[in-house]
């Protein structure tokens, strides 16, 4: 027979023990962005999926990944788009010029048991930090576009110019695999999509946005302006334009940002004019006309507006790292799969 103190401390341990489990597992949740317990696994693609009841986060991976419905029934799907690349001068001044933000999309599909869709989460294109730039790349090339459609920067002059940032990557959902630009030839099989944001500009430049009807277009300090992706038009089916380079010293001569990914893409300014400053790329656009998709609607930041059901376009003025519904989206996109029921 165990003692009284005995039994005591024994409870204290386990009590112990179970108060740093609990502590552990909501400290998770928090950190989850939803205080929901989750748990994490990776399948063979090293996709990490956080599931929290019947909600499914997909985060930024740089590759495909897929989304297995564990039931049949209703699925609530959101995606967000990439920022553009942003840019900041560490030298002297500590200017900074932030890149376009990433679209948001919403919609509801019915999916049956054990049915596969694929999703392809956009990044956020190159930040430059001009100082850095300068001494670690003295040809001072553009940066890279995020993943999935981001327009490459354009490349500054010499060792004094930096190049200018990438634009964003594209968010989409489809029904096959691929990124969003080889889906050209059969878009019905693209469910919803959420556009990028353009590369930012240099100093007086400003970066367009990603939309949903129409994204923001991107501009220089001078005339020189890049129009933003439409449902119908942009520089090109799921990819944005790569920014022009710098050409001449009696200018910024740093280059343009890329254009922003979408479903099409934002087009950028070509060449970078004398007396003007470095402009930003234009954002991509967004989608929701799939007709499986209901209760859908595209949110941007101080966007176009549209009431259309297969357009219906919100602006706002939110935006945040974390993945919140209707929020414009800083850094890199994001998807969460909600199911909600029969």
């Amino acid at each position: 027979m165990k003692s009284n103190e005995e039994k005591i401390k024994g409870v204290l341990r386990l009590s112990i023990i179970l108060f740093s489990t609990l502590t552990v597992i909501n400290f998770i949740g928090i950190v989850g962005s939803s205080n929901a317990l989750f748990t994490k696994s990776i399948n063979s693609k090293n996709k990490i999926e956080i599931k929290s009841g019947g909600i499914y986060n997909f985060d930024y991976t740089g590759g495909e990944q897929t989304f297995i419905a564990p039931k049949s029934g209703k699925y609530k799907l959101e995606t967000w788009g990439a920022q553009g690349g942003s840019w900041y001068d560490s030298c002297n001044s500590n200017a900074e010029r932030a890149g376009g933000y990433g679209g948001y999309s919403v919609g509801y599909t019915t999916l049956s048991s054990n049915s596969t869709i694929n999703i392809v989460v956009g990044g956020q294109g190159t930040i430059i930090i001009e100082c850095e730039q300068q001494e670690n790349n003295p040809s001072n090339k553009g940066s890279n576009g995020g993943y999935n459609g981001g327009g490459h920067g354009g490349a500054g002059i010499g060792t004094l110019f930096v190049g200018a940032p990438g634009g964003g990557g594209a968010t989409h959902i489809a029904l096959s695999s691929g990124i969003l630009s080889s889906f050209v030839d059969n878009k019905n099989n693209v469910l919803i999509v959420s556009g990028g944001g353009g590369g930012a500009g240099l100093w007086n430049g400003v970066a367009g946005s990603a939309g949903g009807i129409t994204g923001n277009n991107g501009f220089s300090a001078g005339k020189s302006y890049a129009t933003g992706g439409t449902q119908n038009n942009g520089y090109a089916f799921g990819i944005g334009q790569d920014g022009g380079n710098g050409t001449g010293y009696d200018g910024a001569a740093s280059g343009h940002g890329g254009g922003g990914g979408g479903w099409y893409g934002g087009f950028a300014i070509p060449t970078v004019q004398l007396q003007e400053s470095s402009g930003g790329g234009a954002g991509g656009s967004g989608y929701i006309g799939n007709t499986s998709l209901t209760d859908k609607h595209m949110t941007c930041y101080n966007c176009e507006t549209s009431n259309e059901e297969s357009t219906r376009t919100i602006s706002n003025t939110c935006v945040s790292e974390i993945p919140i519904s209707d929020c414009s989206k800083i850094g890199n996109g994001y998807v969460r799969i909600t199911y909600s029921g029969l």
